[in-house]
């Protein structure tokens, strides 16, 4: 797969009235870049980010974070269609869900129709 996400979005769409990428890719980028940046969820949910001024909101999401890096891992993996990948979302999930409770609700329903998404087999 070639590195289409870091293309910007303007870009994609004028590529694809040019043809030379199509609909179904264009979906595709913009579901795996919705994806990375719903995989910084943890980060942005926590009382340190919303209390937090511009500079240190930044250093925040720059930090390590294992959450963060597994999301990201996890849908770099279903956007290659890498093997195992589903079955490692699916314990991914679930391990949002003990650690962070109802107030994860939201997001997992949002990193499931992305998985959903990302997995399924792309032209």
């Amino acid at each position: 797969m070639k590195f289409v996400w870091a293309i910007p979005a303007a870009l994609l769409i004028v590529a694809a009235q040019a043809g030379i990428v199509g609909a179904a890719g264009i979906d595709q980028s913009r579901t795996f870049a919705q994806c990375l940046s719903e995989a910084q969820w943890p980060a942005r949910a926590s009382s340190a980010y919303k209390d937090a001024g511009a500079t240190r909101k930044q250093q925040i999401l720059n930090a390590y974070n294992a959450d963060i890096s597994a999301g990201r891992t996890l849908c770099k993996r279903l956007n290659t269609d890498a093997p195992g990948a589903v079955t490692d979302a699916h314990a991914f999930l679930n391990t949002q869900v003990k650690r962070y409770g109802h107030a994860a609700d939201s997001h997992v329903e949002r990193m499931t129709q992305l998985f959903n998404a990302l997995s399924t087999p792309h032209p």
